[in-house]
């Protein structure tokens, strides 16, 4: 059953990517202010924006004057990050610029979406005060993110999430459960990792637990996850056992994939900060599968 703590809605609230698997969640629950790029949508509340474009950014927030914002735009093809740096490094850390003067200007509440890659994978359950060691472009984009918002000065919290997950496309894009479930849904194989490990995080929970942040002022760096790390052929297995699916799961490892860019083999995230101060809770990975198969019903 899909238990959260649900909080008030948020007018003041300003959503940067609001078409993207996470973002997408939080306007279906809080019906804030949203920003969309190559996406056709037809809501009031909705504005196209280009990050990149510094001026535009500062025009809307001078618009809509939001007292919280929450930064979920960004270019998570590692692969496309590494053979494209500037472009990364425009979308993930320099778009972040004219957001911050903004809250330093007006007081306002910055909450930004980073990611497990800021660490090197060779530990693991990694927490939020671990030294950072990305091995990759999109993981010291967003780890040089982090540090702009670190020497603000601002209010913020940035949320740490890994391999976000959820039961529909979102920009075009399917996310790793969703095309495991796909294709084992069509009898297909799908090669799945057994050494890399990760805290795959389900849109859903993470949105409910990013407001609740933004509602309560939660200052500071959040690890928001699963409550277990799992390698990606576990999850995949698990996937299959949830949904009764035919096809097979086969086991691979990263040095077979063709990668263009490095990725942590650990990168999984303790949670336990989310879990002791959060009224939403950290679940299992099996757990939050149970949920999407309501929404397969």
């Amino acid at each position: 059953m899909k238990r959260y703590w649900v909080w008030a809605l948020h007018t003041d609230l300003l959503v940067v990517g609001g078409t993207g698997l996470l973002g997408r969640e939080i306007v279906r629950i809080a019906q804030p202010s949203f920003t969309y790029f190559h996406t056709e949508v037809h809501n009031e509340n909705a504005h196209p924006l280009d990050v990149r474009d510094a001026q535009k950014c500062t025009e809307l927030l001078e618009t809509l004057k939001p007292e919280s914002i929450i930064f979920c735009s960004a270019l998570t093809d590692v692969d496309a990050c590494e053979t494209n740096p500037e472009l990364a490094y425009a979308i993930n850390t320099h778009a972040l610029q004219p957001f911050i003067e903004y809250c330093s200007q007006n007081h306002a509440f910055l909450v930004f979406v980073s990611t497990d890659y800021v660490f090197d994978g060779k530990s693991g359950n990694y927490r939020e005060t671990d030294e950072k060691n990305p091995v990759n472009v999109y993981g010291k984009s967003k780890s040089l993110a982090e540090n702009l918002i670190f020497a603000s000065g601002i209010n913020y919290a940035i949320v740490r999430a890994s391999v976000i997950f959820g039961a529909t496309e979102a920009s075009g894009k399917k996310n790793f459960v969703l095309w495991v479930y796909e294709n084992l849904r069509n009898g297909k194989a799908v090669n799945a990792l057994v050494d890399n490990v990760v805290s795959p995080t389900y849109n859903v929970y993470l949105a409910h637990a990013i407001l609740e942040i933004v509602e309560r002022r939660l200052c500071g760096v959040w690890h928001v996850a699963s409550a277990a790390g799992i390698s990606r052929y576990e999850m995949a297995c698990r996937v299959k056992e949830a949904f009764g699916l035919p096809g097979e799961v086969v086991p691979a490892r990263m040095e077979q994939m063709k990668w263009r860019a490095r990725r942590p083999g650990n990168s999984s995230l303790d949670v336990s900060k989310a879990g002791n101060c959060l009224k939403n809770k950290p679940k299992r990975f099996e757990e939050w599968l149970e949920e999407m198969r309501w929404e397969h019903a």
